[in-house]
């Protein structure tokens, strides 16, 4: 803020390029090659992007305040994808065929092609009742409102676009800002099973378990997710297919470290066969997810409206210290949460300790304390550090 108004405090061409890259809307090598061959582009285009996170900025005002789009907003947005130019391709997925788009990279224009490629995400995907300002009359920034009382959480990928880049408040001056600071988050996870065993879902907040939920539609847990303003969801099934009908990288790593699971079949085999049953309801539910919670795919810090894949027996033996075995998984498990301080009570299943299990991973997450295994071309899965 600068004399009562918000000011943009992007000040190059280098971190325009360097924005798009942490929002993972631009690829490393793709900037290198930008930042390359845009000298004599980039200042012009540093202006264009700066007066569109104005126009964007002004925007999430008017949704924020439950006020129309202007027509000058599609306009502009629309202006600017001109620069997103590619063409389709066709390729293979497994054992099936798929249809893709494949950008033409044509410099810093590309630059603002992405800008509006990520505000036109934000206008059609996006709930855009749940954008809010935060509740700090001092503070200059919205908010995605995907979690109970969370003063500040991001647009994820979309925030790039109209952020003024200056950090968040300090919540001090708000009447209501001890409460909201020390408000904790809900997180969810999902044990995913075949037909007839179904999902079995846990919600934890502040180390506690505040809702369960079994069933054996998909549908249903993703609303259910969404009803306990989960932050996060971690879920035990695969988030992608292999792409070669061997088992994914995060499968083989994980083996390395002597925790094995099932291997992930190509989407073909996977459909037809009934022991992969549980595993198609775990793509269900990704996929019904993906509206509200993005899938974590290892460039960006994950952020409020996150899920994610995780694996029950890495989480109990990395918070064990020790190989567990999975004969005794019951009462191991169990064990891994009381140690966590989390009430076992309510669990009366293995299902629901490893749904409990799956919630204690997204908490980890959430707190930057996991570790990644995988890519994202056949999915990461997260597990937490002890």
């Amino acid at each position: 803020m600068l004399n009562g108004e918000p000011i943009d405090l992007l000040s190059s061409f280098q971190e325009l390029v360097t924005g798009l890259v942490q929002a993972g809307l631009l690829a490393e090598e793709e900037a290198n090659k930008t930042e390359r061959e845009g000298t004599r582009q980039g200042a012009e285009t540093l202006k264009q992007a700066k007066a569109f996170r104005t126009i964007m900025r002004e925007t999430v005002e008017r949704l924020a305040a439950r006020r129309p789009v202007p027509q000058a907003t599609l306009d502009a947005v629309n202006q600017l994808l001109r620069h997103r130019v590619g063409y389709p391709q066709i390729g293979r997925r497994g054992g099936a065929f798929e249809r893709t788009y494949r950008a033409e990279f044509d410099g810093c224009g590309q630059l603002l092609g992405l800008l509006a490629e990520a505000a036109s995400d934000l206008l059609c995907v996006c709930d855009l009742s749940l954008i809010k300002k935060c509740q700090n009359p001092a503070c200059v920034l919205f908010f995605y409102d995907t979690t109970k009382n969370e003063p500040c959480s991001s647009l994820v990928q979309h925030e790039f676009v109209w952020k003024s880049q200056q950090g968040c408040c300090s919540l001090s001056s708000a009447p209501e800002a001890e409460e909201m600071r020390e408000a904790a988050h809900t997180v969810v996870g999902v044990d995913v099973g075949g037909a007839k065993k179904g999902f079995h879902a846990v919600a934890l907040q502040d180390n506690q378990i505040v809702g369960k939920l079994v069933t054996c539609n998909a549908a249903d847990v993703a609303a259910w997710c969404r009803e306990q303003r989960a932050s996060a969801v971690g879920i035990d099934a695969p988030c992608q297919w292999s792409l070669t009908g061997k088992a994914r990288p995060c499968e083989r790593e994980l083996a390395g470290l002597g925790l094995s699971s099932f291997s992930t079949p190509c989407l073909t085999v996977g459909k037809v066969h009934p022991f992969y049953g549980w595993m198609v309801n775990g793509a269900d539910l990704f996929r019904l997810l993906a509206p509200h919670y993005r899938l974590y795919i290892g460039r960006t810090a994950p952020l409020d409206g996150l899920c994610f894949e995780t694996f029950p027996h890495a989480i109990a033996c990395t918070l064990a210290g020790k190989a567990l075995s999975a004969k005794n998984k019951r009462v191991d498990r169990r064990r891994v949460l009381e140690q966590a301080e989390i009430g076992t009570d309510a669990l009366k299943s293995i299902d629901d300790i490893d749904g409990a299990l799956c919630a204690l991973a997204a908490q980890h997450v959430l707190a930057g304390s996991f570790k990644a295994f995988g890519d994202a071309a056949e999915g990461f899965i997260l597990v937490p550090h002890r």
